[in-house]
């Protein structure tokens, strides 16, 4: 009896204490919001580190060389530039073209906010950080808004919100804020979910509006995603609750499809008539969701492997659940079929099948018409071309999957704690679960510990803020090239341009004006190759594409400075005004086993250990000048076979050491024996005259093969005239000058003659001067042009057709020539002559 007695007195205390504590919490909404905003952070500090969100630290967004460095430099050109109708347009990046601060996934609405704060923002300022942990945050607000329109315990609501605000999906889209708005997705789902009446009914509907406007100035993708809600909102009120008739149904439907366009269009996203392609060709299949991607944790797993995928693009369709909601999805099934009675449920529930319709539907259009499962497409089918149109749009066609994902997730989270099973076993559960979540993605939250501060950028600051103030716009070569030496270099380039508040021909934008790019890089192509350039713009290239400049460097127009592994060419008269240490050489040195870069340096003995006389060669072109030599030609070597992956270098000699530089190959793949190669070479402060040019090649085994062409200087001799009293007349004869190049004290000559239908074995080419009174005459060295014979078919044998002559112009009477070509068959001694286009004027 005493040991009764003491059990009902413990008893009821517990009891009291239980209720009183209960009592305490219950209603009391700003502990649930509270204490989910408390976790979330601590999860963000320990993930990303709170430092990110500091607006002076822009070093995590740009040292990590991803896609951050981009958003960073999509807002920080865009606060610098004039307002303009649309309001998003941006002139200074993308130079001239330009292009549009929503296509650098900034968020711009986010943007355009705090454009309107600049002028009390400080000069170093970024907004991504904080948007991320908003993000995350509100992502569990509204899972606590869902949760509570079922009447969930609230400690229950804080374990799922924290889970769900740190999902696995929304933590591994981290490299994309503005995707990371998933709260657009839940807070529309709230809507939807919320019992309507008269009372509420059009400010549920207005917030929707409000919704699919905001996030519309976000990202397209959230805002096509919440437009499935834009429809489902009103239907349901229409067709399920009878509380707007037909008539305000299509009316939000309508007022929904012009917001949108009137956001994009002021922000110039869209425009009507414009040239910038929104649409992908064949783009829609090409990020599509892969079936395993629920259960394929892309290596971020401590338990399940990664699976194989179709392509690397399917990276879009990461949904992985963790294990979990997998744990949570599989009980809550079971419970589901065995105590919540589907069919009933269904039934009682209509208004659930909109919901079930949407998730169907972007599920089809997130796996695309390939059918995939693992590394195998499974199927093909037929789409129809409106859905290509809208998938080549919205091509990480994946991305979709975000709607059901959500909605599976949250279903089975309310059919778990909706059932009547004891809260002991539900909170066990989900402490299961949570352990389970938190041990399996460990990897995937791992800090990321990201640097602080200021940028340190890897090129030479002190030298580029030398030189670019100094222009008026820099202008990359190839222009729009990302990659223009190294990966992604575009964010270090434009980096150094945001400093120095100058514009800048390159950037990454998601859509881009691809005629306007391709007109004006075959402008400013043809402009350089013609010898024209502006001397207010700062051109910046790399070896492989400094041909396009020989023309100005053969004229001496331009200097070129060699700074970071980049060439920098401008205009020569500025050069007194620019004060940095030079290079001494613009070659670098390096060990020859080694050629992924340009411009190699090796020992002597290592090129005569590989020399061969088997090696042959053609030069079809040679110009040199006081700081560059020209080649063009082909090589091969004999009694082997060309391979494609052969790699033929120019190697240059000035008696102490020897450089290699690779060279611009033809991918041509007609010719069966030769490498076509081109080469520009810049020699500053190397006296030409000691230079020995040569050939190699690095076979595809490794194994070099060299030899040598000869000296410069005696390659470069000038030839002397022969003068004449008459000439022979003009027969059958074909050829052109294709070059007529004047230096300081020489003219050089290349281009190709021949007796029309006979071969050119025995032919030679001299180039003859005429005026009214003298005639002048100058042998050339033959060239040899198997391009000629391959442009007439092969019917006759135009190899020797081709000429190089290089004259001094001190040879050179004074007076007002015409320039002809003269061939002669040596074995026949027939004579043509054939005058040009050409002239030249000696005074």
């Amino acid at each position: 009896m005493i040991r009764c007695k003491k059990r009902s007195l413990i008893k009821p205390k517990i009891i009291f204490m239980h209720k009183n504590l209960e009592a305490l919490f219950v209603d009391k909404k700003w502990i649930t919001e509270g204490l989910t905003f408390v976790l979330i952070i601590l999860i963000f500090n320990y993930t990303y580190g709170l430092e990110i969100i500091a607006p002076s630290n822009i070093n995590w967004l740009l040292s990590i060389r991803h896609d951050w460095g981009q958003h960073y430099l999509g807002w920080a050109f865009y606060r610098n530039e004039p307002w303009t109708f649309p309001l998003g347009e941006m002139q200074s990046v993308i130079y001239p073209t330009g292009t549009n601060v929503g296509y650098w996934d900034t968020a711009p609405g986010v943007a355009i906010f705090f454009k309107l704060l600049n002028p009390i923002l400080p000069d170093t300022f970024q907004y991504l950080g904080g948007w991320l942990l908003l993000c995350h945050l509100l992502t569990g607000y509204f899972t606590i808004k869902i949760l509570r329109l079922y009447n969930i315990k609230w400690f229950y609501i804080v374990f799922f919100a924290v889970l769900i605000g740190f999902n696995p999906v929304l933590v591994y889209r981290m490299m994309h804020p503005a995707l990371c708005s998933h709260f657009f997705i839940l807070a529309s789902l709230y809507l939807y979910l919320k019992p309507a009446n008269a009372q509420n009914v059009d400010r549920i509907n207005k917030q929707q509006l409000l919704l699919i406007v905001l996030s519309a100035a976000i990202n397209p993708y959230i805002c096509f995603m919440v437009s499935g809600f834009n429809f489902l909102v009103p239907f349901k009120h229409c067709r399920y609750d009878k509380l707007i008739s037909v008539k305000r149904f299509l009316a939000y439907l309508s007022i929904s499809a012009l917001s949108v366009v009137l956001v994009w269009y002021s922000i110039g996203m869209i425009s009507f008539g414009g040239d910038t392609s929104l649409g992908v060709s064949k783009g829609y299949g090409l990020y599509g969701f892969n079936l395993n991607s629920l259960t394929n944790s892309f290596g971020f797993s401590t338990i399940f492997p990664k699976q194989a995928l179709v392509t690397d693009h399917q990276y879009e369709g990461f949904m992985y659940l963790g294990l979990g909601f997998m744990l949570l999805i599989g009980i809550a099934s079971i419970l589901f079929i065995i105590i919540g009675k589907p069919i009933r449920f269904i039934k009682k529930n209509k208004f659930i099948l909109p919901l079930f319709i949407l998730c169907l539907f972007v599920t089809v259009f997130a796996i695309t018409h390939i059918v995939t499962y693992n590394d195998t497409v499974l199927f093909e089918y037929y789409t129809p071309k409106i859905i290509r149109i809208i998938g080549g749009v919205f091509r990480a066609t994946g991305r979709f999957m975000w709607i059901p994902y959500y909605i599976v997730i949250l279903f089975f989270i309310i059919i778990f704690l909706r059932t009547k099973l004891p809260d002991w076993f539900k909170s066990v559960f989900i402490l299961i679960i949570v352990g389970a979540q938190a041990y399996d993605l460990q990897n995937l939250y791992t800090p990321r510990n990201f640097p602080y501060g200021d940028y340190d950028s890897p090129l030479i600051e002190e030298r580029w803020n030398a030189i670019i103030p100094v222009f008026d716009a820099m202008i990359t070569y190839p222009s729009f090239d990302n990659h223009l030496l190294n990966a992604m270099d575009y964010q270090d380039l434009c980096f150094m341009a945001l400093k120095n508040h100058k514009p800048i021909s390159t950037g990454y934008s998601a859509r881009e004006n691809y005629k306007g790019n391709k007109k004006y890089t075959e402008s400013l192509t043809a402009s350089l190759k013609a010898g024209n350039f502006s001397s207010g713009e700062l051109y910046i290239t790399t070896s492989k594409h400094l041909d396009a400049f020989s023309t100005l460097l053969q004229n001496n127009k331009v200097t070129v400075e060699y700074i970071d592994g980049y060439y920098i060419l401008y205009d020569k008269e500025k050069v007194n005004k620019i004060k940095f240490k030079r290079e001494a050489s613009v070659f670098y040195k390096t060990d020859l086993k080694d050629v992924s870069s340009n411009t190699k340096f090796v020992r002597v003995q290592d090129i005569d250990t590989i020399h061969n006389s088997r090696l042959k060669f053609k030069l079809n072109r040679l110009i040199t000048n006081q700081s560059s030599i020209t080649l063009e030609g082909s090589t091969f070597i004999e009694n082997e076979i060309k391979n494609k992956n052969d790699s033929v270098f120019v190697t240059i000699s000035d008696g102490s050491q020897i450089f290699i530089t690779q060279t611009k190959q033809n991918t041509d793949t007609s010719d069966k024996e030769r490498l076509s190669f081109s080469s520009f070479i810049l020699v500053n402060n190397f006296l030409q005259d000691n230079l020995i040019l040569g050939i190699a090649i690095k076979k595809h085994s490794g194994i070099w093969v060299h030899n040598s062409i000869g000296k410069l200087s005696e390659i470069k001799k000038t030839i002397k005239s022969i003068k004449k009293d008459k000439l022979p007349s003009q027969k059958a004869q074909i050829g052109v000058i294709d070059y007529l190049t004047e230096e300081d004290d020489t003219l050089e000559f290349y281009g190709w003659t021949a007796f029309k239908d006979i071969d050119a074995t025995d032919s030679e080419v001299e180039v003859v001067f005429m005026d009214n009174d003298n005639i002048y005459v100058y042998p050339s060295t033959v060239v040899n042009r198997f391009d000629v014979t391959e442009a007439y078919k092969r019917e006759y044998d135009y190899n020797n057709s081709g000429f190089r002559a290089l004259i001094n112009k001190k040879d050179i009477p004074q007076g007002n020539y015409k320039i002809g070509l003269l061939v002669r068959n040596k074995s026949t001694n027939d004579e043509s002559l054939m005058m040009t286009d050409k002239t030249f004027i000696k005074q």
